[in-house]
Protein backbone atom coordinates (compact mmCIF):
# COMPACT_ATOMS: atom_id res chain seq x y z
CA UNK A 1 0.00 0.00 0.00
CA UNK A 2 2.79 2.46 0.92
CA UNK A 3 4.54 1.75 -2.38
CA UNK A 4 1.32 2.47 -4.32
CA UNK A 5 0.80 5.77 -2.51
CA UNK A 6 4.42 6.76 -3.16
CA UNK A 7 4.13 5.93 -6.86
CA UNK A 8 0.86 7.90 -7.07
CA UNK A 9 2.46 11.03 -5.58
CA UNK A 10 5.59 10.58 -7.71
CA UNK A 11 3.39 10.48 -10.83
CA UNK A 12 1.58 13.66 -9.76
CA UNK A 13 4.90 15.42 -9.12
CA UNK A 14 6.19 14.39 -12.56
CA UNK A 15 3.00 15.65 -14.21
CA UNK A 16 3.26 18.98 -12.39
CA UNK A 17 6.91 19.35 -13.40
CA UNK A 18 6.14 18.52 -17.05
CA UNK A 19 3.46 21.22 -17.14
CA UNK A 20 5.52 23.93 -15.45
CA UNK A 21 5.26 27.31 -17.15
CA UNK A 22 8.23 28.39 -19.26
CA UNK A 23 9.45 31.87 -20.11
CA UNK A 24 12.15 33.25 -22.37
CA UNK A 25 14.54 36.15 -22.54
CA UNK A 26 15.64 37.24 -26.03
CA UNK A 27 18.84 38.75 -27.41
CA UNK A 28 19.13 40.56 -30.75
CA UNK A 29 22.66 39.85 -31.98
CA UNK A 30 23.47 43.44 -32.92
CA UNK A 31 27.15 42.95 -31.93
CA UNK A 32 27.42 40.13 -34.51
CA UNK A 33 28.82 37.53 -32.12
CA UNK A 34 29.50 34.07 -33.56
CA UNK A 35 28.49 32.50 -30.23
CA UNK A 36 25.80 33.72 -27.82
CA UNK A 37 25.56 32.60 -24.20
CA UNK A 38 23.14 33.65 -21.48
CA UNK A 39 24.28 33.67 -17.86
CA UNK A 40 21.17 33.91 -15.66
CA UNK A 41 20.60 33.96 -11.92
CA UNK A 42 18.10 34.94 -9.25
CA UNK A 43 18.64 37.46 -6.46
CA UNK A 44 20.25 34.78 -4.29
CA UNK A 45 22.96 34.04 -6.89
CA UNK A 46 21.51 30.62 -7.85
CA UNK A 47 21.69 30.12 -11.58
CA UNK A 48 23.86 29.08 -14.48
CA UNK A 49 27.63 28.71 -14.27
CA UNK A 50 29.66 31.33 -16.13
CA UNK A 51 29.65 31.90 -19.10
CA UNK A 52 26.10 30.54 -19.03
CA UNK A 53 24.03 28.39 -21.33
CA UNK A 54 24.39 28.49 -25.12
CA UNK A 55 21.44 30.49 -26.44
CA UNK A 56 19.08 29.02 -29.03
CA UNK A 57 18.85 30.82 -32.39
CA UNK A 58 15.22 31.68 -33.09
CA UNK A 59 13.57 31.53 -36.51
CA UNK A 60 13.09 35.29 -36.90
CA UNK A 61 15.28 38.38 -37.19
CA UNK A 62 15.04 41.96 -36.00
CA UNK A 63 16.31 44.59 -38.43
CA UNK A 64 18.25 41.88 -40.26
CA UNK A 65 19.94 40.61 -37.06
CA UNK A 66 19.57 37.10 -35.68
CA UNK A 67 17.59 36.68 -32.48
CA UNK A 68 18.57 34.21 -29.74
CA UNK A 69 16.81 33.13 -26.56
CA UNK A 70 17.14 31.18 -23.36
CA UNK A 71 14.08 29.38 -22.02
CA UNK A 72 13.68 28.59 -18.32
CA UNK A 73 11.07 27.73 -15.73
CA UNK A 74 8.88 30.74 -14.97
CA UNK A 75 10.31 32.76 -12.10
CA UNK A 76 13.64 30.90 -12.02
CA UNK A 77 15.75 33.97 -12.82
CA UNK A 78 15.54 37.73 -12.44
CA UNK A 79 18.94 38.80 -13.87
CA UNK A 80 20.94 37.88 -16.96
CA UNK A 81 24.07 38.72 -18.92
CA UNK A 82 24.50 37.99 -22.62
CA UNK A 83 28.06 37.17 -23.69
CA UNK A 84 30.11 35.68 -26.50
CA UNK A 85 31.82 33.11 -24.28
CA UNK A 86 35.01 35.14 -23.92
CA UNK A 87 35.67 38.87 -23.63
CA UNK A 88 32.43 40.57 -24.71
CA UNK A 89 29.29 40.81 -22.60
CA UNK A 90 26.28 42.91 -21.76
CA UNK A 91 25.74 44.70 -18.49
CA UNK A 92 23.58 43.01 -15.86
CA UNK A 93 20.05 43.04 -17.29
CA UNK A 94 16.68 42.37 -15.70
CA UNK A 95 15.16 39.04 -16.74
CA UNK A 96 11.51 39.68 -17.44
CA UNK A 97 9.41 37.05 -19.22
CA UNK A 98 9.70 37.49 -22.99
CA UNK A 99 11.85 40.61 -22.79
CA UNK A 100 14.03 41.36 -25.81
CA UNK A 101 17.41 43.11 -25.48
CA UNK A 102 19.69 44.69 -28.08
CA UNK A 103 22.76 46.89 -28.01
CA UNK A 104 21.94 50.14 -29.76
CA UNK A 105 24.10 53.26 -29.87
CA UNK A 106 26.44 51.67 -27.33
CA UNK A 107 23.67 50.98 -24.77
CA UNK A 108 21.95 47.72 -23.82
CA UNK A 109 18.25 48.43 -24.09
CA UNK A 110 14.98 46.52 -24.12
CA UNK A 111 13.34 46.37 -27.54
CA UNK A 112 9.58 46.31 -27.94
CA UNK A 113 8.55 43.63 -30.39
CA UNK A 114 5.01 42.39 -30.91
CA UNK A 115 4.65 38.80 -32.08
CA UNK A 116 1.47 37.04 -33.16
CA UNK A 117 0.69 33.63 -34.61
CA UNK A 118 -2.45 32.95 -36.63
CA UNK A 119 -3.15 29.78 -38.60
CA UNK A 120 0.55 28.87 -38.49
CA UNK A 121 1.73 32.23 -39.86
CA UNK A 122 3.96 34.28 -37.55
CA UNK A 123 3.92 38.04 -37.79
CA UNK A 124 6.57 40.20 -36.10
CA UNK A 125 6.24 43.92 -35.57
CA UNK A 126 8.80 46.34 -34.13
CA UNK A 127 6.81 48.75 -32.00
CA UNK A 128 9.08 51.76 -32.46
CA UNK A 129 6.18 54.18 -31.96
CA UNK A 130 5.16 52.52 -28.65
CA UNK A 131 1.55 51.90 -29.75
CA UNK A 132 -0.62 50.45 -26.99
CA UNK A 133 -2.63 48.26 -29.37
CA UNK A 134 -1.48 46.60 -32.59
CA UNK A 135 -3.84 44.71 -34.91
CA UNK A 136 -2.92 42.60 -37.90
CA UNK A 137 -5.38 42.01 -40.74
Amino acid sequence: MKKSIFLFFAAILCAMTANAAKERVYFVNTPGWTKVNVHAWDGNAAGTNWPGTTATKDTWQWNGKDVYYLEAEAGAYNKCIFNNGSSQQSVDLTWTANSVYAKEAGKWTPVEIAKATTNGTKVYFVNAEKWTTVKVY
